[in-house]
């Protein structure tokens, strides 16, 4: 693991957010430095696997908005079939 690698794992870590989760983060995510995890979304997040709620701890630990919605594949189907 880098020193950057170390920089997010202590970040996340620091925040409660799991070992399985932090590896998601760094390895399937490839957030590999606060910078590129300044990056992140909701949806690229829960992609990876992260729980919503631990998502939404991670993006308010780094300052980014996260809307109610924010664009997830079952928000989106669920709006979908509301607008037919």
């Amino acid at each position: 693991m880098t020193s950057s690698s170390s920089e997010v794992q202590s970040f996340l870590a620091d925040r409660g957010i799991d070992a399985d989760s932090i590896d998601r983060v760094i390895n399937e995510g490839f957030y590999t430095t606060l910078a590129s995890l300044r990056s992140a979304t909701l949806p690229g997040l829960c992609d990876i696997g992260i729980l919503d709620q631990d998502a939404r701890t991670i993006l308010g630990a780094i300052g980014r908005p996260v809307s109610t919605l924010a664009g997830r594949r079952e928000d989106r189907k669920r709006l979908s079939l509301i607008h037919i």
